[in-house]
């Protein structure tokens, strides 16, 4: 080799145009990886591998950059000194520190100020370094100063009676001729309100929530905020937290137990058929519940393999007895029947046994189901044990609520804040929205969800998210977006407080796009879909609901030994069997009032929305 080619290579390497040229071709190469992990499925392997050669990549450019950038730092040029002196008219003069400082004979200084005289700048004398002497130069007297008009005294003003704000017209439609309930006469217990767990004062009348309608308004209990501001003054947080936890669950369970509940009905879209159906449908729950407190998946046409989209799950939901008793128990408690009121206490009561009595060591409440429905049995167990602990405020459920929500928060995936089918997966928005269900109802029982929980929940919905305002999602990151899984979302979403935004509208308008009655019956979308656009309470709600009721009250069983239940639909119905279909199509007629409207609920917690 000859002696002088290493010293041309160094020189070539180090030139400056060489080492541009590698920067930039690195930065090409680093932005053509970034997108194709953006449009392609590559990024969903290996992702920390990825994630840590991108950023050393990134890094060595970086530093390539800063040590071929050569940067000076130039002495500040001297600046050149002025002096000023200020002579007064009588040839006095004052030094720099006393030129501000004007005497006056008496009083204040202000109280002379309307005939005071300004001074008169005699000369500016400019001193520069350069210079050999100081130059004087004239300056031009000032004009002489105006006379300031003589202050007027203040007049009060004439007070003007502030006008009256327009009361606030209620934004649900109020029926005025609701359709009679008559029909139900021959069962009392599936319309008469079922008594309340524990007695509310009454609201005061400035107390209730604006906008809402006065059924709404007077099912709102009174006197929680006066109940906590108690607990936090007298030196118990912990009696304070519980309060408000106790606070939220009675305020969101409210309409279950309302004397008025008849009347919500039919301003909220509902009407006796509807009514009659969550009757039969509550029958026809109890009749098929095991002695042991179960409802038996299997016996119940559950775990029929089908295939949906293409996938062998092996017979999944053959063991979910403890999803479908979840799901079933859900269904009695939003009618306002629990274990220790209604006519269906010794049902519930045996179901809530069950489902403590068959929780795991490590806080699972999956039991024996396969991996494709453990993570959904355990989210529908838990969420009917702390519906059951926040609606009745019996502490006995508390404790398989803690342990639950344990299990629940060791599962989530860190990174991604998604769920699957085992501990850590990356994750599914089917799965995440039964867990942030669970989570949410366990929060209102007095088992709050951790903020770093919460911001994994956020962060995946992200990732899912696509439309021009992300109000579509899709099952997981980088698919397509689905009806189904916009609506879980939407819901996901409403639940975190995300109450009034450009999204879920955008989400309303993409779901209205397939009314129930068009297309292949599928009662998991009708259920998250009802849930969502009540829970958004605008004209969309009205168009969805009047498609959902009618479609679900025509599809009720009506005679047979499966009166009052529904098929199981051709979608997931496979899976989850005739208890899967009945508890969520019965969910869907009890939607007017399961749950308080979020915007009702914030008015009367004396909170705003976002």
């Amino acid at each position: 080799m000859p002696a002088w080619l290493p010293g041309c290579l160094f020189a070539a390497l180090v030139n400056p145009q060489t080492i541009w040229g590698g920067v930039w071709l690195g930065l090409g190469v680093l932005t053509i990886v970034l997108v194709t992990l953006l449009v392609t499925r590559w990024r969903q392997a290996q992702p920390l591998s990825k994630c840590i050669v991108l950023s050393v990549w990134a890094h060595v450019l970086m530093a390539v950059y800063a040590s071929s950038v050569n940067i000076v730092f130039k002495p500040a040029a001297p600046v050149a000194e002025i002096g000023i002196h200020i002579a007064d008219a009588a040839g006095t003069s004052s030094d720099a520190g006393d030129a501000g400082a004007v005497t006056h004979a008496g009083g204040e200084p202000w109280s002379q100020f309307p005939t005071q005289q300004p001074r008169k700048l005699a000369a500016v004398a400019l001193a520069r370094p350069t210079a050999e002497a100081a130059v004087t130069r004239p300056v031009s007297p000032a004009p002489p100063a105006r006379e300031l008009a003589p202050v007027k005294p203040h007049l009060p003003e004439p007070q003007i009676a502030a006008p009256q704000p327009k009361p606030i017209e209620a934004p649900l439609a109020k029926v005025k001729n609701p359709a009679p309930l008559d029909a139900l006469a021959d069962e009392p217990d599936a319309n008469k309100p079922v008594a309340a767990h524990a007695p509310a004062a009454p609201a005061a009348a400035d107390s209730q929530p604006a906008g809402s309608s006065p059924a709404l308004a007077t099912a709102a209990p009174a006197g929680i905020a006066a109940e906590v501001a108690t607990r936090a003054v007298q030196g118990d947080p912990r009696a304070a937290s519980a309060a408000v936890a106790a606070s939220s669950a009675s305020i969101a369970y409210s309409l279950r137990t309302s004397p008025d509940r008849a009347q919500i009905v039919a301003e909220q879209g509902g009407s006796a058929n509807t009514e009659a159906a969550v009757r039969a449908a509550l029958k026809w729950l109890a009749t098929h519940q095991s002695p042991d407190g179960r409802w038996d998946a299997s016996a119940l046409e559950a775990g029929r393999e089908t295939k949906i989209l293409g996938q062998d799950r092996h017979g999944a939901g053959t063991e979910a007895d403890m999803g479908m008793t979840g799901l079933a128990l859900l269904a009695f408690l939003a009618s306002g029947h629990s274990h220790l009121a209604g006519d269906y206490q010794p049902t519930v009561r045996r179901g809530l046994q069950y489902l403590a009595g068959h929780q795991a060591t490590d806080g699972n409440l999956g039991g024996r189901a396969e991996s494709f429905a453990f993570m959904y049995c355990h989210a529908m167990a838990g969420l009917a044990l702390s519906e059951a602990c926040g609606m009745t405020g019996d502490r006995q459920w508390l404790e398989p609520v803690k342990r639950a929500v344990t299990y629940t928060l060791s599962t989530q995936n860190r990174t991604t804040g998604g769920w699957r089918y085992r501990p850590q997966d990356v994750g599914d928005t089917s799965q995440l929205g039964w867990q942030l269900m669970f989570l949410k109802s366990a929060g209102m029982a007095g088992v709050p969800m951790p903020p770093d929980c919460r911001n994994g929940i956020e962060r995946y919905l992200q990732s899912v998210a696509s439309g021009r305002h992300g109000g579509l999602a899709a099952y997981r990151p980088g698919q397509d977006p689905t009806r189904s899984m916009t609506a879980e979302a939407l819901v996901c979403r409403l639940f975190l407080g995300q109450v009034t935004t450009l999204a879920n509208a955008e989400a309303g308008d993409y779901l209205l796009g397939e009314l129930p009655g068009e297309s292949e019956v599928n009662f998991y979308y009708w259920y998250y879909a009802t849930l969502g656009l009540y829970q958004v309470h605008d004209a969309r709600w009205r168009q969805w609901n009047r498609a959902v009721a009618t479609e679900l009250v025509r599809r009720q069983r009506g005679d047979g030994a499966t009166v009052g239940s529904w098929d199981p639909d051709p979608v997931w119905g496979s899976y989850g069997g005739r208890v899967y279909s009945t508890a969520l199509a019965t969910l869907c007629l009890e939607v007017y009032y399961r749950f308080l409207p979020l915007y009702i609920e914030a008015a009367a917690r004396g909170r705003n929305l976002k």
